[in-house]
């Protein structure tokens, strides 16, 4: 089991109904996201990727992947700071990147929830 997995389970206080829910609206609205992501590089709207890589950060971060939503932080700031934006193919390969993590993230919880928290409740 990951640490971002355990993680997750903790934030969620080990409630089967939150974390299903959690995990399909991060499924529902991930795509969106990073859709508008490539937009804002591509029209070069500095502002909107500003706000949409918080946005990224904090969902991210909330699902326990403190590493990946840093790094997410650090390109938004780095942008921020040079008023510029970063190049579009590097930027569209972290996303992808995050997102497939996302993806399997996600997946775990759902199709794993059950087992999950009887061996976590066995351990405590």
């Amino acid at each position: 089991m990951s640490n971002n997995l355990n993680k997750f389970w903790k934030i969620v206080d080990y409630d089967q109904n939150i974390a299903q829910a959690v995990a399909k609206l991060y499924c529902e609205t991930m795509p969106e996201l990073v859709e508008d992501i490539y937009q804002c590089v591509e029209q070069q709207d500095l502002l909107m990727f500003s706000n949409k890589m918080h946005s990224l950060t904090g969902s991210i971060g909330f699902i326990g992947f403190d590493t990946e939503s840093k790094l997410i932080d650090e390109l938004k700031n780095t942008a921020d700071q040079h008023k510029r934006l970063p190049n579009p193919l590097e930027l569209k390969l972290l996303i992808v990147s995050l997102s497939n993590i996302a993806e399997s993230f996600t997946n775990q919880v759902l199709s794993n929830q059950v087992t999950y928290l009887s061996e976590t409740r066995q351990q405590s």
